[in-house]
């Protein structure tokens, strides 16, 4: 049973965390390992998890164990045979300090569709103490580093009893066809004040998460939304959603018709529930995230456009409806127009998705491939000598 170090920092979202948090349960419930998850600010994990208590360095998490990385009990810590360097964190300095060539250090870096990454994934950095880092590219093709998925998380998103268990868990009705539910999960942005204005004119649901995305819709309305309850906004109704946690949020993606998401955790789930999204990608200097963005959409589009056993040919209409609304959402340029074309092709573009999935479902999920790395490095017997070959 290998052990596994999963170190994270927490910047100003749960999008790391949420990343290095699933990869820590699948690495334990699916592949055995036992696994330490270290983060540095406990207080953000508590919101994700209300069970978590801050004040203390050392706590079980499930089957993991977590803790405070900057405390006395992860300071002694030796390496694990399979250590994770979640998104450029930095080790602290005495523990990459011990670290031998017998340690598999892989340093997990972000999603991207971008080609280039099929050429850095798996290369590795050796260290002037011996032991070496590799570079782990999570991405969309057989040549990356694939992305998280669990063995069951596709029946569980498909599953229309957990979609009902979930509604009724949050004392709502199950979704009717001639209203479409919209998830909101974004940055505070100008595009929040163009949805508004849509939906005042469309019958539909909005399911907002608590967080940045309440507090934007908040600035817009008379009176604000507070947890659990409800407003009615001209033809549609508006729902402040409670903290939810994975499980739950995943299933809101699979259970909603339209999506709203940001950063890359809700990004790559909301992949996975296979329905039209708007991706908020997080901003960053000279628009390298439009560059990020129009790689991840040039490859639906071939895909779309090669189409596929499952497929129909591809909607055009319904592509140019999505392709407009999620670029005009980025660059802050949303009208009420791009809302309700949107709303128009949802049944054409959830098609769309779902064939995405597929796709993505031919590759095999980020941490399979991660633990297949660890055993051709650790587990695979010595190459015996040739017999002619000298020693």
């Amino acid at each position: 049973m290998p052990t596994a170090h999963i170190f994270c920092s927490v910047i100003d979202n749960f999008g790391d965390l949420g990343v290095c948090w699933r990869l820590a349960r699948q690495l334990s419930a699916e592949h055995g390992a036992q696994v330490v998850l270290l983060v540095d600010d406990l207080a953000a994990f508590q919101q994700l998890d209300s069970r978590i208590d801050p004040e203390l360095a050392v706590q079980p998490l499930d089957e993991l164990t977590l803790m405070r990385w900057n405390s006395h009990e992860a300071l002694a810590l030796m390496p694990a045979e399979l250590v994770i360097e979640g998104f450029a964190c930095t080790l602290p300095d005495n523990y990459r300090t011990q670290l031998t060539a017998k340690n598999i250090w892989i340093n997990l870096d972000y999603l991207s569709a971008e080609s280039w990454i099929e050429d850095c994934h798996g290369l590795s950095s050796p260290q002037p103490n011996g032991a070496s880092t590799t570079f782990w590219f999570p991405g969309f093709t057989p040549r990356s580093g694939g992305i998280l998925c669990e063995t069951d998380l596709l029946q569980r998103l498909d599953d229309p009893a957990q979609a009902f268990n979930f509604w009724q868990h949050l004392d709502l009705p199950q979704t009717t066809a001639d209203t479409p539910r919209l998830s909101l999960f974004c940055y505070e942005t100008d595009s929040v004040s163009a949805l508004l204005e849509a939906l005042h004119e469309s019958k539909t649901e909005l399911m907002i998460c608590a967080g940045k995305a309440l507090s934007a819709i908040n600035k817009l309305l008379p009176e604000s939304l507070t947890i659990g309850s409800c407003v009615q906004h001209g033809a549609s109704t508006l729902y402040a959603l409670p903290m939810l946690a994975h499980a739950d949020y995943d299933q809101l993606l699979a259970a909603c018709d339209l999506n709203i998401i940001r950063g890359e955790d809700s990004f790559i789930r909301a992949q996975w529930a296979a329905k039209p999204l708007l991706w908020h990608i997080y901003p960053q200097d000279e628009l390298a995230h439009e560059t990020k963005l129009a790689a991840w959409l040039e490859r639906i589009e071939a895909m779309s456009a090669a189409g596929s056993p499952e497929a129909s040919a591809p909607n055009h209409t319904a592509q140019s409806a999505w392709l407009s609304a999620q670029w005009a959402w980025v660059r802050n340029e949303l009208n009420s127009e791009h809302i309700h074309e949107l709303l128009a092709e949802l049944k054409p573009l959830r098609e769309m998705m779902q064939c995405w999935r597929k796709h993505l479902m031919q590759q095999p999920d980020l941490a399979t491939q991660l633990m297949r790395f660890y055993a051709n490095k650790v587990e695979s017997p010595p190459e015996k000598p040739h017999p002619d070959k000298p020693l």
